[in-house]
């Protein structure tokens, strides 16, 4: 009982400070929708997904490994062992972190030639080498504190990370430092990376501090770092190819929509629309129970799946029946206000009807969300992986063939089949896992 009201207890508090930094995000997304070109938000969102590849690429699957071998150890009361498995961990991070960063510096020019992005635009990438270095280590220490349950250190960092990107952008913004497409990305960029060294020195300080408070007897000399193998390099490779798959599904789109017969800046703009504004915005009330998903780790993985499979079949039905109908209450919202909150926030994009057919994507990714944090605890973490790249492989499929003959209505087809795939294979996955328990446990 005890560790069921910790849980209840930390998720309340996630939930709370998370629902008020993803409405800062989103009334932030809203002022550059209202006031940044759409066009050029479209532009920025392929810069991201750049970004995000070698993001994924430098992280390589240490998160989980460190919230799950840390859990491990902490439930076990082996805390000794915790300040050599974190060192173990942070030099997996230095390594793929640099290897990513001297990737990026070296095909930077090559990547934007080839999906059409101005030359020029290659600083951006540039600077967004440092945080290439530091997602890695930032992840780990994150991985860490969720899995010793410091859930206010982790809700203070984000604090710390969002504030400092908003504040950055709207100063430099007043400052007339937006006057042409070169300042506006630069600036934006520098939003990104400025608040990521503060918090990694936020971080990285808490954490020695943390590590120094246990009480150590004798230092462990225990290698960590074949078990850390284990858990992320199967979710790192599979991991490449679906970030590698999602760049490329991302350049594609625009220039795909040009086919059909739209501008490249009609192009840019309707996807700027869907991906930037209205994805975000359906998105957003899923933070209402993303938290309790999230803990779904670091809680499942503390149960041996041959003597719990009860408990853990318990609380993945109750999981999933939650967000299925928590989901297709937000969906009735959107549908219901979609007008609204056009008219209310979104001043001059004119969403209610992409909202109005949008939303009921919802339901499908929020429900994939949560199967996918249950098979992560479970140690099927690379089956989700593995899924993703099937669903991205189909998806480039369908753009490349149906959006230049039918534009944005095949877009918005493709966006459905794809969360619709990954939650029918993801549920198909989860319960052969279940038979699979059971069937070692007679």
């Amino acid at each position: 009982m005890k560790i069921f009201n910790v849980f209840i207890k930390n998720g309340v508090l996630l939930t709370i400070f998370t629902i008020l930094l993803r409405l800062s995000t989103m009334l932030f997304s809203m002022f550059l929708s209202n006031n940044l070109p759409i066009y050029i938000l479209g532009g920025w969102s392929i810069i991201m997904s750049i970004y995000a590849f070698f993001y994924t690429l430098s992280n390589s699957g240490i998160n989980l490994a460190t919230t799950r071998l840390v859990s491990k150890e902490y439930s076990y009361g082996d805390c000794h062992n915790i300040p050599k498995l974190l060192i173990d961990c942070l030099k997996y991070c230095l390594f793929f972190g640099v290897i990513s960063a001297l990737l990026l510096i070296c095909f930077s020019s090559y990547i934007l030639n080839t999906i059409s992005i101005s030359e020029y635009l290659i600083i951006n990438l540039y600077l967004m080498v440092i945080s290439v270095v530091l997602s890695p280590i930032l992840s780990c220490i994150s991985g860490y504190l969720m899995a010793i349950q410091k859930i206010k250190i982790i809700i203070l960092s984000q604090i710390i990370e969002t504030a400092m990107q908003i504040l950055i952008t709207l100063a430099l913004y007043k400052l007339n430092q937006f006057t042409s497409i070169r300042k506006i990305f630069i600036n934006l960029t520098i939003s990104i990376v400025l608040p990521d060294i503060i918090t990694f020195i936020f971080l990285l300080t808490y954490c020695i501090r943390s590590c120094s408070s246990f009480n150590i007897q004798k230092k462990s000399k225990k290698s960590f770092t074949p078990e850390i193998l284990r858990i992320s390099l199967p979710v790192a490779i599979t991991t490449y190819i679906k970030s590698a798959l999602s760049t490329i599904k991302v350049s594609i789109i625009p220039q795909a929509l040009a086919l059909y017969g739209y501008t490249y800046e009609e192009a840019n703009s309707y996807y700027g629309l869907i991906n930037f504004t209205i994805l975000s915005l359906i998105l957003f009330p899923f933070t209402l129970i993303q938290s309790y998903s999230d803990l779904l780790i670091p809680k499942i993985s503390s149960y041996n799946p041959k003597k719990y499979l009860n408990k853990i079949i318990s609380i993945t039905k109750t999981s999933i029946f939650a967000t299925s109908i928590f989901s297709i209450i937000i969906c009735i919202i959107f549908i219901l206000f979609a007008k609204s909150i056009d008219q209310h926030l979104y001043k001059t994009l004119h969403i209610s009807y992409y909202l109005k057919i949008l939303s009921p994507l919802l339901i499908y990714i929020y429900i994939d969300n949560v199967i996918d944090n249950i098979l992560k605890s479970i140690d099927a973490q690379l089956y989700v992986v593995v899924i993703n790249v099937i669903d991205l492989i189909v998806t480039i499929s369908l753009i490349k063939t149906f959006i230049p003959i039918y534009g944005i209505t095949a877009y918005i087809l493709i966006l459905y089949s794809s969360e619709i795939l990954n939650v029918i294979l993801s549920s198909i996955v989860l319960v052969k896992k279940f038979k699979n328990f059971s069937n070692k446990s007679l």
